[in-house]
């Protein structure tokens, strides 16, 4: 969504998944002083994919009534200068220290399910990482699409009572024992994209009640823990917590705050298992045709990231890892559609790139810079299989293979790529769609590079002149 901005409405529910519309008119609301006429075009924009499914252009000399509604507008989720990673491609920890504010706001990022939380905060002790009387943050996504973000005490290791407050308890539960515990803690924003869920939150940085801990600027023993909500979504036992003791320094200038990885797909799916393509250089011909994604066993388990229901098939074979050696020529014949005047969704430009994620067309000028394409991109006339059948259906490629259809034009003329490989071409290169994110998946690269070619005839001019001195 280059150069676009996300307009907020009336079931905007903190960047989670809308309901479906069926004859409804849906009314969106610009923020501040934005006017209609600021844009030149409106679209449905799918977070998940990072599609257009489909836009309208907004008339230069178009009648609109002003319209005055109450509510917040979507938040635009702000990027942190810090993070640190509490445990490996699982769950990140990012944050923003305001002082003048007073406040710090914390970015949680896991790889979690709906009503699976996330929890970080102060641990119950000074000298290392103990959860009995730590204050923490319990963010979620719950089934039912709510966000939610909580202010809890520690009180023991043990299922809240909310009677007396004794155990895992919510601050505001705890009113009985501790006159005036509050949630001091401000849900700003959240989302789910490609299967890692990120929330944003806010805290004073002062201590508001007797159950919370200030925030000091300085190295910090804190405690975290993944887990299960219960039906009344509170805490239930942690499923995974620290090994050890964490300390964060709150008052870090800057420190990185890395990207989770993605995960590959539902535990409970098995990736179908797709053979490697090798082709042998030109004029063996390697096809490229565009068809069903296949789904969580498909697409998105092979390559770890959720496309928009279409991929790349190479041979015949979905998404396969195409193996090739430097200096030598590889000839393409591409499949994916030519004509981009009118339906953008026929319009699949192969190419090869440094990128994983494709799509070149769509980027900003920043992120163009940082991709480096090395063939393409080439159309030709669209030629795509098709499948009625539901790829859950299937345990293996090769069966579900046996449904796909093939449909092509008549007198059908391919693009044609012819790709040499570069001798400092890197290692791993994806071909991918220019107009569209997330359509191939990895190119291995090998054989030596011309940096190791001139070592080694170096070395081997060395030995042949101090042969010929012997």
């Amino acid at each position: 969504m280059a150069g676009g901005k996300r307009v907020p409405h009336v079931d905007d529910n903190n960047g989670v998944k809308l309901r479906a519309y069926t004859g409804e008119d849906v009314i969106v609301t610009l923020e501040g002083t934005d006017r209609i006429f600021n844009f030149g075009y409106i679209s449905i924009w799918c977070a998940l994919a990072l599609q257009d499914f489909g836009n309208a252009v907004i008339p230069a000399d178009l009648n609109v009534p002003p319209y005055v509604a109450s509510g917040n507008p979507f938040p635009i989720m702000p990027e942190f200068p810090n993070g640190k990673v509490l445990k490996e491609d699982r769950f990140h920890i990012c944050w923003k220290v305001d002082e003048a504010a007073g406040t710090l706001r914390l970015r949680f990022e896991g790889t979690v399910k709906r009503d699976e939380y996330m929890s970080f905060g102060i641990s119950g002790s000074q000298t290392g990482t103990s959860m009995p009387e730590s204050d923490v943050i319990v963010a979620y996504i719950g089934k039912d699409g709510e966000a939610g973000a909580m202010d809890y005490y520690l009180q023991s290791r043990s299922q809240c009572v909310p009677t007396n407050g004794d155990g895992a308890c919510p601050d505001v539960l705890m009113g009985s024992a501790d006159a005036g515990a509050t949630n001091d803690v401000t849900l700003l924003s959240s989302r789910v994209n490609r299967g890692i869920t990120t929330i944003d939150v806010e805290r004073p940085l002062a201590a508001i009640d007797a159950k919370d801990k200030a925030i000091s600027l300085a190295p910090t023993y804190v405690s975290w823990a993944i887990g299960e909500l219960n039906p009344e979504k509170r805490v239930s036992k942690h499923s995974l917590v620290p090994r050890g003791d964490v300390q964060v320094d709150f008052s870090q200038e800057s420190s990185s705050c890395p990207r989770l990885a993605l995960p590959a797909g539902d535990k409970d799916v098995t990736p179908w298992v797709i053979d490697d393509l090798t082709p042998k250089p030109a004029p063996e011909v390697i096809t490229a045709h565009i068809g069903p994604s296949g789904g969580e066993q498909g697409y998105q388990g092979i390559a770890g990231q959720v496309g928009w229901g279409i991929a790349w098939y190479l041979n015949g074979l979905l998404v396969p890892e195409l193996n090739v050696q430097r200096n030598n020529i590889y000839k393409f014949e591409i499949y994916g559609g030519n004509d981009n005047s009118t339906n953008l969704a026929n319009f699949h430009p192969f190419y090869i790139t440094s990128d994983s994620d494709g799509g070149y067309n769509q980027k900003t000028a920043k992120g163009k810079e940082a991709e480096t394409i090395y063939a393409g991109p080439t159309g030709g006339e669209l030629c795509d299989f098709t499948s009625m059948a539901d790829p859950k259906d299937f345990d293996t490629f090769e069966k579900y293979a046996e449904t796909l259809n093939k449909t092509c034009p008549p007198m059908l003329k391919p693009g044609i790529l012819e790709w040499t490989v570069d001798p400092e071409t890197p290692d791993v290169v994806y071909y991918q769609c220019y107009q569209h994110r997330y359509f191939g998946w990895k190119i291995n690269v090998s054989g030596a590079s011309q940096t190791a070619v001139s070592f080694a005839l170096m070395v081997a001019l060395l030995a042949l002149a101090v042969f010929n001195q012997i």
